[in-house]
């Protein structure tokens, strides 16, 4: 398996969990059970006093509505600028990340024929397998290892 795939996979599913986390957050009860404890549920209790609780503000980095619909030219460019710097840093680190891996593979690969698979279990490669393995190493130590 492509480890910069697989990376890339990961970080798709955060943001989309980031940008789903409005659309989860529901009203919280908070009340104080017989025995004095402090319970939080996501329906009122059966009798007694509560407080109603609303969940907190989206985060800054999601855009709110009138965020969504500005148009980019009346962000400020400073904003922009840190954005542009992080996602650079961000991209150096998965490369960095990315290269790592790729020369641990290919060490792996021209060292051993057998490995372990993403199951966990060791298989003993064949010639035409191991080669493609290696190639593939290669293939992102170019792209990666710069």
């Amino acid at each position: 398996m492509n480890k910069g795939n697989s990376f890339r996979g990961l970080m798709l599913a955060a943001a989309l969990l980031a940008a789903s986390a409005g659309s989860l957050a529901t009203t919280m009860y908070k009340w104080t059970d017989s025995e004095g404890n402090v319970q939080y549920t996501q329906t009122p209790p059966p009798k007694g006093s509560f407080q109603k609780m609303t969940p907190p503000p989206a985060p800054a980095s999601e855009p709110t509505p009138t965020q969504a619909t500005e148009p980019a030219a009346e962000q400020p460019a400073a904003e922009t600028g840190q954005e542009e710097a992080e996602r650079k840093r961000l991209e150096a680190a998965v490369a960095k990340h990315n290269c790592e891996t790729a020369r641990k593979n290919l060490d792996i690969y021209t060292a051993f024929r057998r490995v372990m698979n993403d199951k966990g279990e060791i298989v003993t490669l064949d010639d035409d397998e191991r080669a493609a393995k290696i190639k593939e190493a290669n293939e992102m130590i170019q792209k990666y290892c710069r």
